[in-house]
């Protein structure tokens, strides 16, 4: 048998409409913080690399440590605001990219034919005096 003091503890376990908002809210700010937290790393990377301390430190250190919140926030995101995954994904993509030098090899997927093939030169900058020609011929 149910009580009505158990069905009023359920129901106040459960997060009003108020708090659901402020909870939205709070996620999609996280979720833009984190963007600006990757686009400032950025910026401190490529403006002060070698000439400040701790960018230099920054430029040497894992990568993969700026992807650990995204892993951890991401649950909670998918729960509370489905929304928030869009600036999530945007520090996602800028994480990969730039900060972390993804590269996908698309040129093989692209079939040249032979009159498109590359030509490869190379130059020889050296004084005329120091070049043995018959030693770089064979």
């Amino acid at each position: 048998m149910v009580n009505d003091q158990s069905i009023r503890n359920e129901a106040s376990a459960r997060p009003t409409g108020g708090q659901q908002v402020r909870r939205g809210r709070l996620v999609t700010q996280i979720s833009w913080l984190y963007v600006c937290a990757i686009l400032a790393t950025l910026i401190v990377l490529h403006v002060g690399g070698d000439r400040w301390w701790p960018a230099t430190l920054l430029m040497f250190s894992p990568r993969w440590v700026f992807v650990f919140p995204l892993v951890l926030f991401l649950p909670i995101v998918i729960f509370v605001r489905r929304r928030a995954l869009w600036p999530l994904g945007i520090g996602l993509a800028v994480t990969l990219g730039p900060l972390m030098g993804l590269c996908l090899p698309w040129r093989p997927l692209i079939k040249l034919s032979p009159a498109q093939q590359r030509i490869r030169t190379l130059s020889c900058n050296v004084h005329f005096n120091d070049l043995e020609a018959e030693a770089s011929a064979s």
